[in-house]
């Protein structure tokens, strides 16, 4: 809550979110908009069907086909963040 009503941070939050909504790829969630008004800052961003991870595991270890598939995908989205001047 400190944070929300600190200029330097809103700036610094509004700022990351305007890059992190330049990035288009499959892998990277959308983000539409970064909202500081209020008692906590936001993004709005797309909605993805399917659950979280921590959801998937709670049902037990994934098997090393998904797993693989998961690891490539995430690191398919960083390189394309990277690419982009996403650290």
């Amino acid at each position: 809550a400190d944070l929300a009503r600190d200029p330097q941070f809103q700036m610094r939050f509004r700022r990351e979110a305007q890059l992190l909504a330049r990035l288009d790829h499959p892998a990277v969630v959308r983000i539409h908009e970064a909202v500081t008004e209020g008692p906590a800052p936001y993004l709005v961003q797309d909605l993805l069907p399917g659950g979280s991870l921590e959801a998937r595991l709670a049902k037990g270890p994934l098997p090393c086909a998904e797993a693989r598939a998961i690891a490539a995908a995430l690191a398919r989205g960083l390189e394309h963040a990277h690419a982009r001047g996403v650290l």
